[in-house]
This record gives C-alpha cells, sequence and structure tokens, in this order.
C-alpha cells in the first residue's frame, strides 16, 4: 500500500507571495494616486482658465464702451442733469475710473469700498447701453417729456441718455409710468439721487427748471446708462472672486454679482496720450493718474493683468510664485497660481 502525502505552500512560499502582491499592489495603488492627483490638477488648471478667461473678457467688454454716451464725439456737449457732480457715480465727465487700493476708491461709494481686498485694484467704468435703445418720437421744447418709441424695458428712476449725434443729456425718469412711452425729466428727488437744472441754457421757456440742452427730434435716441464696477472681494466659498456691482437706479439699490471665482488679484494700468496723437504714450497706475479729470481724459487703453489660483492645494515643493507688475510673489499656501497676461480694452 503506498503512502500518501499531503502537497501545498510552504511559509517562506506564502511569504514571499505576499510580499511581491504588496509590492505590486504598492506599485498600482501608487499609479492610480498619481492618476488621480494628476486629473485633479489638470482639471483645476482648466477651470483656472476659463474663469480668467471669462473674467477677462468681461472687463474687455466694458472697458471697449467705456465713455460711450451716444454717438456725440465732444464730452463737452454731454449734459449731465443727475444730481451728484463731479466724483459721484453717475459722473459722466469721465468714462472710467480707477482705483489702485481698497481706501481710495475712484469715485467714493461707501457701499462697495469695504468690499473691496485691500492692495488690490479696481474699476469703474461708464457708458449707454446700445441694446437698449429706443426712438424719440415727440418732443416740442427743451422742458418738454421725451416722448419714445418704446418705454417698457424703462423704470422709474432710471438713468437715461438722450442723444442725436451732435448733442447727448443725461437725466433720471421720474414718471412712475414710463411704459406709457413717456419720460419725465423734472428736478426733484422722486428716486434718488433726482435731477438738477443746469446752468446757462438760454432757450428755456418761461419759469421752467427742467430743461433739457435742446429739443431733441424724432432722429434721435434714448439708452440706458451703465454704470459697472469691477473689483477682488470674498466669494460665497470664502475665497478671492472677481465682482462686477451693476449701479442700478440709485447706488443703495445696486447689486455685487459673483463673476469669476479664484481670482486673487488684478493689476490695472492705463495708458494715456500725453502728446495730443491719440496713442498711448505711457502706462500708469490709478494713484499716479489721481483724481485729475484731465489725466483721466486722456486715457486711450487699459491694460489688465490677472492672477487666478486653484481651489486645491498640491504640496509637491513645485515654485507656485509668480510675478505681476514686475514683482515676485510667493504665496503662502500651495495652490497653483497662473497670471493672465496683459489685454488691452
Amino acid at each position: 500500500m503506498k503512502a500518501k502525502f499531503s502537497t501545498g505552500f510552504t511559509i517562506v512560499e506564502v511569504m514571499i507571495a505576499l510580499l511581491i502582491g504588496s509590492l505590486l499592489m504598492a506599485g498600482a495603488i501608487t499609479i492610480l494616486v498619481n492618476s488621480q492627483r494628476s486629473y485633479n490638477m489638470q482639471d483645476d488648471l482648466a477651470r483656472l482658465q476659463e474663469n480668467a478667461r471669462f473674467a477677462m473678457d468681461s472687463i474687455a467688454k466694458d472697458i471697449r464702451m467705456a465713455g460711450y454716451f451716444g454717438c456725440v464725439s465732444d464730452i463737452e456737449k454731454v449734459f449731465n442733469h443727475v444730481v451728484g457732480g463731479a466724483g459721484d457715480i453717475f459722473d459722466t465727465s469721465i468714462g472710467l475710473l480707477g482705483s489702485e487700493s481698497a481706501g481710495n476708491w475712484l469715485p467714493v461709494d461707501t457701499a462697495t469700498d469695504g468690499d473691496i481686498v485691500a492692495g488690490t485694484d479696481a474699476l469703474t467704468v461708464r457708458y449707454s447701453d446700445p441694446n437698449s435703445s429706443v426712438d424719440v418720437t415727440d418732443m416740442t421744447q427743451a422742458s418738454s417729456n421725451v416722448h419714445v418709441s418704446d418705454g417698457d424695458a424703462f423704470s422709474q428712476g432710471e438713468i437715461v441718455v438722450i442723444t442725436d449725434c451732435a448733442s447727448t443729456d443725461i437725466f433720471q425718469i421720474n414718471n412712475a409710468n414710463p411704459d406709457s412711452e413717456v419720460f419725465v425729466h423734472n428736478t426733484g428727488t422722486a428716486t434718488a439721487p433726482g435731477n438738477a437744472q443746469l446752468p446757462g441754457f438760454p432757450n428755456c421757456p418761461g419759469a421752467n427748471a427742467h430743461c433739457l440742452s435742446k429739443v431733441y427730434d424724432d432722429d434721435s435716441q434714448v439708452l440706458k446708462l451703465v454704470a459697472n464696477r469691477y473689483y477682488i472681494g470674498t466669494g460665497a466659498n470664502g475665497g478671492r472672486s472677481l465682482f462686477r456691482r451693476q449701479v442700478g437706479i440709485n447706488t443703495a439699490a445696486s447689486t455685487s454679482v459673483e463673476l469669476a471665482t479664484g481670482i486673487v488679484d488684478m493689476e490695472i494700468t492705463y495708458g494715456r496720450d500725453t502728446n495730443g496723437d491719440s496713442a498711448p504714450d505711457v502706462y500708469q497706475s490709478a494713484d499716479v493718474l489721481g483724481t485729475a479729470i484731465g489725466n483721466w481724459r486722456s486715457v486711450k487703453t487699459v491694460r489688465v493683468e490677472m492672477v487666478a489660483a486653484t481651489e486645491r492645494q498640491y504640496n509637491t515643493g513645485i515654485d507656485n510664485s509668480y510675478t505681476l507688475a514686475g514683482a515676485t510673489v510667493t504665496p503662502a499656501d500651495a495652490r497653483l497660481y497662473r497670471v493672465y497676461p496683459a489685454k488691452n480694452g
């Protein structure tokens, strides 16, 4: 009778197999982790690029419209009846104004100033929206109500521009029913800030105190005034974002919209024409331009640089420093940063 033998693995063989399996598993996990990390990084960079492109395009679009108050080419032919005067958000003597840091905002606006991240630049852009244009159908004298082809999109208290390419008047609609296709421009403050009569209009009949600069005929148009303010603020997720404050009927009714997350800084310089040839000769920051109207009126182009950061941090030892406005910045965190090159508006 033959003896029976038991077969199997020895302890040594089992340990060797476990060691080999562990090494293979560790290698597979490493590959998986690196792949996941690479995917997350590429996804974050794609989001960063998309947000920065959207932010840059939004600002550039508005900058190109700055100072458009109808087709009039002479700023001296723009007459603003809205209460406020120089330095007010509705002051249209300058199409754009900038701020070098929080606390030095131009024009001053206490509702927004506290929201701007200290040390970041900000920008105010003013223009009339060509997409809101309606035709003037009747206006018998400079003090008369303005009759338009369609008033449905307008509301009481809205700031509007009336223009015929020779001159432009800016006023606030007083009446509560502009959808009746009649715009009233009386002086007073039915809705803040209200209208004021400008001096020096000899064609204002009788004792009226609410005349425009002239009678606008039926080849004129009425457009809405736009005043947008761009700044870096704190977003809903606690990080920095680019905001646009759309100034409404009055500054208290204005709303800020978080345009793009992850935009952590913005550097703006302004190209000035210093010799009268309508081309920029020097680029200067807002603090250099100061508050002089002449300096801002000489601005012909705007250069914007933005810094965008990823949402996640990557402790990889990679140098995430960047250069902005000629200075090297080394962030305290481990997020990835990208500077989007200067873009002229």
